[in-house]
């Protein structure tokens, strides 16, 4: 059994902030294409817009992340 170690309440394991990610990133895609299929009524453009997005985006959540990584503001210090 994998020993657990003891996190303070405020803090996430990398592989829940993953799961919000990719769940959040699903939502807003299904909600981009629905969007754009209604406007366009091509089932094409709708799809490679919501590919190319969903790219995209999630290359710019990325970099914002890792420049958030150097930003001590708003950490506590780990005792």
């Amino acid at each position: 059994m994998a020993k657990q170690t003891k996190l303070p309440k405020h803090h996430e394991h990398s592989y829940r902030s993953l799961a919000k990610t990719l769940s959040y990133r699903a939502i807003i895609s299904v909600e981009l294409f629905a969007a754009t299929y209604l406007v366009t009524r091509n089932i094409n453009q709708a799809l490679q817009l919501t590919l190319d997005t969903a790219i995209i985006s999630t290359l710019i959540y990325y970099l914002h992340e890792r420049v958030w990584a150097h930003i001590s503001w708003g950490r506590t210090k780990k005792h």
